[in-house]
């Protein structure tokens, strides 16, 4: 196996993600280690996809409990499953936390449904009495201030084929910017 022909299918996969909202790419699990006792997994939607620098973007509130555990360099991994076609991708890189300034084109361009969500005076997680009682929104700057862009430089893809008639898995790691593709036992 090639490593161009692992990139090609992920490739195909994530953009399709990105561009489609029935996908099942669409939506990722982002795992990562909150403390020595503890790992974290949290479903969250794939925003962008940059197949050149193997970059995968997603949005996030910085209110949010998960963003204790997210730090700037750290590690962490996502996970995708396609039901229909029996497809799982399993996705290693480093994390870059955008805020403030870095991330205020990415909030420009989410239209105004997309900048509601930002717009509640709670943090994410916060308890209420109901569901429909969040009190008025922040205004567009305070909503544009804890949007978040988490970007993810992946160095590692794991892809995993699971029809009837028999299973394959490949491995892709990056090193020193060269993909290497490795066939592994399923």
């Amino acid at each position: 196996m090639k490593a161009a022909s692992i990139q090609e299918i992920a490739n195909a996969l994530l953009q399709e993600g990105v561009d489609c909202r029935e996908s099942p790419w669409r939506h990722l699990i982002l795992a990562n280690v909150a403390d020595a006792d503890r790992p974290e997994l949290r479903l969250l939607v794939l925003r962008g996809w940059e197949p050149a620098a193997r970059c995968i973007t997603l949005h996030t509130d910085s209110r949010s409990a998960k963003m204790a555990s997210l730090r700037d360099g750290s590690q962490v991994a996502l996970l995708g499953w396609d039901p229909a076609r029996r497809i799982q991708l399993r996705l290693a890189g480093r994390l870059a936390v955008l805020q403030g300034d870095a991330a205020a084109g990415a909030f420009a361009a989410l239209p105004a449904h997309g900048q509601r969500i930002y717009a509640t005076r709670l943090a994410p997680g916060t308890p209420i009495a109901d569901p429909d009682a969040l009190g008025p929104a922040l205004a567009s700057e305070a909503a544009g201030a804890v949007f978040t862009v988490l970007r993810i430089t992946l160095a590692a893809l794991d892809y995993l084929h699971l029809p009837a008639g028999g299973q394959h898995r490949a491995r892709l790691t990056w090193a020193d910017g060269q993909a290497q593709a490795t066939w592994v036992a399923p």
